[in-house]
C-alpha cells in the first residue's frame, strides 16, 4: 500500500458529537434533605384541548400546534431518530415507540409503521389510556400531547413542565399522571382536560414509577426509595443496599417494588411495609437499563448492558417472582445495549430497544419474532454528487443510505469488526463519481463499500492508532485521505484498499 503521513504543524482539532438523550443510568450523589411536597393550584397549569377553551395561561405557547409535526418547509426527515420508550395498547394490537423524531406506531407483528405522531418532535415518553382509544406523549420541551388512536388526530395539550421523565395513565377514570425533570408530579382529567392536583417539590432525583391506580409515587432518593402518597403528600422511606438507584417500578397489583442500583443486582420490595422480599443476579453484565412486570405478576424482565469493550450483547433476563429464579435470557441479535423493555397486555410477547432498533420476542420459546429497524442516532452525513443519495452514520456503528427522492432506506451496514456496536462511525464521504461509499472504521481503519448494494469490497488496515474523523476522495478518485483528530492525515491508494 502506497501511504504517505503529512505532519499538521500547529493543527488543532475538536470533535463535536451531538448525543441524544435515552432512558439514562441516573447517576445522582446522596442529595440534601428536603422538606415535604405541597401541592400546586389547578390555575398554574395551561391546557389546551379540541373540547374547549384554553384554560388560563401565560406561558406563551401554541397549544395543539404543539402536537403536530414540526414543520421542515418542505424538506425530508430521514431515519426514526433514537427509541426512547415503548408502550403496547391494552389489546395488544399497537405498538408506540417514542424516540427523538416522534411518535411512531406500528401494527403488532408487522414491520410497517402504522402511524407517525409529531412528526420532527424529540418525545422522552408514550402512554396508551386504558381503553385504548388515547395515546399520550412527553414530549423532551415539557409539553404533554394527547392524540386520537383512531385518526391521529390531536385532542389535548399540556403545557409547561420541563422534560418529561415518567408518563402513565391510571384506570378506571383516565387520569394522566406524569413526572418531569423539575421534581413536579402534575395530574388531569382526559380528554376533558381538567387539571387535578399537582405534587411539587418532590426533587429531580433520580427514577419515579407511577403505582398502577395512581394513588402513589415511588422515587429514587440517592440510595432510598421514597414512596409518596400523592393525596395528601406523606412518604415512607426505604433504603435500598444496592447503591445510586437507576430502576424503579411497580407490579400491575401495586404490591410489589422492583429497583436496580450501581450493584448487579435487583430487588423486589413489599410496598406495605417497605421490606426486601428478593434479590435477583443479574449475572455476567455491567448494568441494568429497565425493569418490567409481565401483566399477570408472576415474572419480572430486565434489560442488561453488555460490556462494550469485550465484545458482549446486551441480553433481556425474565425472572420468576415466586422464587426468584431465572427462567430464561433474551441475548440482543447485535448492539450491546437493551434500553427499555415492555410486556405486551397478553404477556406473550416482550419488545426491548437498542440504539438502533426495537426486537420483538416470543416469551413462551425465546424465539425473536420482529425487529423494528430504522432508529438510531446520527453523527455524520454526506450526499452522493448527483444528490440521490444521503449516507449517514451513527453512534453505534451503523451506515445508512437514504434514496433522497422519497426517504426510502437503500441498506444499513455496520462494521464487521465492531462486534459490540459500540464506535462510532465519524466520517463518511462518496467518490467522485458516487460508486464507492468511504466510512471510518475500528482502530484507524477505513471500509470501502459499493453504493448500488452496500457490498463491503475494500478495507485499509488500522495503519495507526488514530480514530479517523474526516475523509474526502481526490478529484480523480485515485487517493483517499483520512484525517484523524490527534493530528495526522494519512493518504492512500484507492486501489490498494480492494479486496482481491
Amino acid at each position: 500500500m502506497v501511504m504517505k503521513r503529512l505532519s499538521l504543524q500547529r493543527f488543532w482539532c475538536a470533535v463535536c458529537l451531538v448525543a441524544f438523550a435515552s432512558t439514562a443510568l441516573y447517576g445522582c450523589n446522596l442529595p440534601q434533605e428536603r422538606s415535604s411536597p405541597t401541592f400546586a393550584a389547578p390555575e398554574t397549569l395551561t391546557v389546551e384541548t379540541s373540547l374547549g377553551e384554553e384554560s388560563p395561561s401565560g406561558s406563551g405557547q401554541p397549544g395543539l400546534d404543539v402536537c403536530s409535526a414540526l414543520s421542515t418547509e418542505g424538506g425530508l426527515l430521514l431515519g426514526k431518530g433514537i427509541a426512547n420508550d415503548l408502550s403496547y395498547s391494552p389489546d395488544g394490537e399497537r405498538l408506540a415507540v417514542a424516540s427523538t423524531t416522534g411518535v411512531h406506531i406500528y401494527k403488532s407483528q408487522e414491520v410497517n409503521e402504522f402511524r407517525l405522531l409529531a412528526e420532527g418532535r424529540p418525545v422522552s415518553r408514550v402512554s396508551f389510556s386504558p381503553d385504548g382509544a388515547l395515546v399520550a406523549a412527553g414530549l423532551s420541551s415539557g409539553d404533554i400531547c394527547v392524540w386520537r388512536v383512531s385518526d391521529g388526530q390531536p385532542i389535548a395539550a399540556f403545557l409547561g413542565h420541563s422534560e418529561i421523565r415518567n408518563l402513565s395513565f391510571s384506570p378506571p377514570d383516565s387520569t394522566l399522571l406524569s413526572w418531569s425533570r423539575d421534581g413536579e408530579v402534575r395530574g388531569w382529567r382526559v380528554p376533558e382536560g381538567t387539571p387535578i392536583k399537582t405534587l411539587e417539590s418532590i426533587g429531580a432525583i433520580g427514577p419515579v414509577a407511577f403505582s398502577p391506580d395512581g394513588s402513589r409515587v415511588a422515587v429514587g432518593w440517592g440510595d432510598s426509595v421514597r414512596l409518596w402518597r400523592v393525596s395528601d403528600g406523606t412518604f415512607q422511606t426505604f433504603k435500598s443496599p444496592g447503591g445510586t438507584l437507576q430502576n424503579i417500578t411497580f407490579s400491575p397489583d401495586g404490591e410489589v417494588l422492583a429497583s436496580s442500583g450501581e450493584e448487579k443486582v435487583i430487588y423486589l420490595w413489599e410496598v406495605g411495609n417497605g421490606s426486601l422480599l428478593k434479590r435477583l443476579e443479574i449475572g455476567p453484565y455491567v448494568g441494568v437499563r429497565d425493569l418490567a412486570f409481565s401483566p399477570d405478576g408472576k415474572f419480572l424482565a430486565a434489560s442488561l448492558e453488555g460490556e462494550a469493550s469485550r465484545g458482549e450483547r446486551g441480553a433481556v433476563s425474565l425472572w420468576r417472582i415466586s422464587n426468584g429464579s431465572l427462567v430464561k435470557r433474551l441475548e440482543a441479535p447485535a448492539e450491546g445495549v437493551m434500553v427499555r423493555v415492555t410486556f405486551s397486555p397478553d404477556g406473550n410477547r416482550l419488545a426491548a430497544s437498542t440504539w438502533e432498533a426495537v426486537h420483538i420476542w416470543h416469551v413462551g420459546d425465546g424465539v425473536l419474532g420482529t425487529t423494528l429497524e430504522g432508529y438510531g442516532g446520527v453523527i455524520r452525513i454526506a450526499f452522493a454528487p448527483d444528490g440521490s443519495v444521503l449516507a449517514s452514520s451513527s453512534a453505534s456503528g451503523a451506515i445508512r443510505l437514504w434514496r433522497t427522492s422519497d426517504g426510502d432506506l437503500k441498506f444499513a451496514a455496520h462494521d464487521p469488526s465492531n462486534l459490540s456496536y459500540d464506535l462510532p462511525v465519524y466520517a463518511v464521504a462518496f467518490s467522485p463519481d458516487g460508486k464507492l461509499l468511504a466510512s471510518s472504521a475500528k482502530e484507524g481503519g477505513v471500509l470501502l463499500r459499493r453504493v448500488m448494494d452496500g457490498q463491503l469490497i475494500g478495507r485499509y488496515g488500522a495503519a495507526h492508532p488514530y480514530w479517523v474523523t474526516s475523509l474526502s476522495f481526490s478529484s480523480d478518485g485515485q487517493l483517499i485521505a483520512a484525517g484523524a483528530w490527534q493530528g495526522a492525515v494519512w493518504i492512500s491508494q484507492v486501489a490498494d484498499a480492494f479486496v482481491r
